[in-house]
């Protein structure tokens, strides 16, 4: 009788257990959500001239679990609709065999005002619901047509101007209910470039509205060109206290603190190195910003043995010679600002801490694509996606 008493509350037990670790897996996945993911996306501009090296056998569905894909332009009138470049329809014709490689990859097609202006005169152009419900179902219709998961809509220019704040924010709006109905839903990412406007006082975006209406905003933080006459790392994760507010975390906590839900927010790094140049024929300049070389070209500069130094909050830099590819009509030292496996591990981290939608890999075609620096391809892309696993 006693044995059956124990073998019944041994059992009891073990329910109670098996009950107390499911509670705990399942509080550990609520607690992961409420962290954010760490999605890794990619952008590249198909339309660059500076791509015609990169193919669409160079994408790894593998690496990103979301590709954007620039850029298409808006035909405005009559009937308002999608206009896709040239060099992007041998990247749509990969699409099925990039998903069959994986049934996750997710891949976007971007629309930017970058060159020629016309998302500003289309908000200008689309006075009613009418036409914006139109424009959407076209649109819809046409990245559905074409195998894409969804539309990334650019702001190149003058994103926080007061004439079309309200009239992006309704437009949004009106795009991300026409996604969401019918048989597959597409996602609506919306990108900010010219993010110094975000350290000045002049911004008036609807951060709230739009950040709750599109699927993830896209914060453009891959390049923030230093101040005259100085130079810096074009992508701070901090800045130096006291000193600078030029900043990822900077823009990131200005955004959430207009009402952006944190886990839609996207900050962007570069695998490009950004080279500046110490020169006494401007006595004025302590360096000039010179150019910037792919990590291709870069990895085989920091296989000489040249000392790493770091910033305050991990970036990386190095001093030395121009780069033997890169040759300049002037001599002196030159510095070198670039992202490695040490920063990239904590721009990671910071999303995981922060609770953010994600990371982008901006131009991911200037990253190692052929493995020059006896790493494997992409390099870059791997840290980031390691980390973020």
């Amino acid at each position: 009788m006693t044995s059956v008493v124990l073998k019944r509350r041994c059992n009891f037990f073990v329910g109670v257990k098996m009950k107390i670790l499911v509670f705990i897996a399942i509080l550990l996945g609520c607690i992961h959500l409420t962290q954010g993911g760490c999605q890794t996306h990619c952008y590249f501009r198909a339309s660059r001239t500076g791509t015609v090296s990169f193919q669409p056998d160079n994408i790894d569905p593998s690496l990103c679990e979301y590709l954007i894909i620039g850029y298409s332009t808006i035909a405005l009138y009559g009937n308002p609709r999608l206009e896709i470049r040239q060099q992007i329809y041998k990247f749509i014709q990969r699409i099925p065999l990039y998903k069959g490689r994986n049934a996750n990859f997710k891949i976007l097609l971007e629309v930017t005002d970058m060159y020629d202006f016309l998302i500003t005169e289309f908000f200008e152009y689309l006075t009613s619901d009418s036409l914006i419900n139109k424009f959407a179902t076209n649109a819809k219709q046409f990245l559905l047509e074409k195998g894409f998961d969804g539309l990334s809509i650019r702001l190149a220019e003058n994103f926080g101007s007061t004439d079309y704040r309200f009239t992006f924010s309704s437009f949004v709006n009106i795009m991300s209910s026409n996604f969401q109905n019918g048989a597959k839903r597409l996602l609506l990412y919306v990108s900010l470039s010219g993010t110094q406007y975000l350290f000045t006082d002049e911004l008036d975006f609807d951060f709230g509205g739009v950040g709750r209406a599109v699927d993830k905003l896209v914060l453009e933080t891959e390049f923030f060109r230093p101040p005259a006459r100085t130079h810096g790392h074009p992508s701070r994760l901090y800045g130096d206290p006291g000193k600078t507010n030029i900043s990822v975390n900077f823009v990131i906590n200005l955004a959430i603190s207009r009402g952006c839900p944190k886990e839609k927010l996207i900050f962007t790094v570069s695998p490009l190195s950004r080279c500046f140049q110490k020169t006494s024929t401007h006595p004025d300049a302590q360096y000039l910003y010179v150019y910037s070389s792919r990590f291709s070209e870069f990895c085989q500069f920091l296989a000489k043995g040249i000392q790493v130094q770091r910033l305050s909050d991990g970036g990386p830099y190095v001093t030395g010679r121009v780069l033997e590819n890169h040759p300049m009509p002037f001599t002196g030292d030159f510095i070198y600002y670039y992202e490695d496996d040490v920063s990239l591990k904590a721009k990671v981290d910071y999303v995981k801490q922060k609770g953010l939608g994600g990371i982008m890999l901006w131009d991911f075609w200037n990253d190692d694509i052929m493995g020059t620096c006896r790493r494997g391809p992409y390099p870059i892309l791997r840290a980031v996606r390691s980390e973020c696993r």
